[in-house]
């Protein structure tokens, strides 16, 4: 079973964007490398809108967000917010399994 965990969210004064970190566990190593490999490249204009790398605990996923598309931006978030995005996370991950 797959499952997604946010372990810090905010906003990145060195990138100057938002952004969420994400721990991926359950995944087999085969699917690491290919989300790995997939979501690595996937642009936003002029950056990389995801890091991941390959953790003991699990695959680390880092995802910076234009303004608009950042999840968080009203206040602090409550538990409902953090799960309704982790699961999207998970939806979006099931594609690649």
């Amino acid at each position: 079973m797959v499952e997604v965990q946010i372990l810090e969210f905010g906003y990145s004064l060195e990138k100057g964007r938002h952004f969420i970190r994400f721990l991926v566990t359950g995944l087999k190593d085969k699917d690491i490398e290919k989300i790995g490999g997939i979501v690595g490249q996937i642009p936003e204009g002029s950056f990389k809108r995801f890091q991941t790398w390959n953790t003991d605990t699990g695959l680390e996923i880092y995802e910076l967000f234009p303004a608009k598309e950042y999840p968080f931006n009203k206040e602090i978030p409550s538990p409902e917010e953090f799960k309704a995005v982790e699961k999207n996370v998970q939806g979006f991950l099931a594609r690649f399994n």
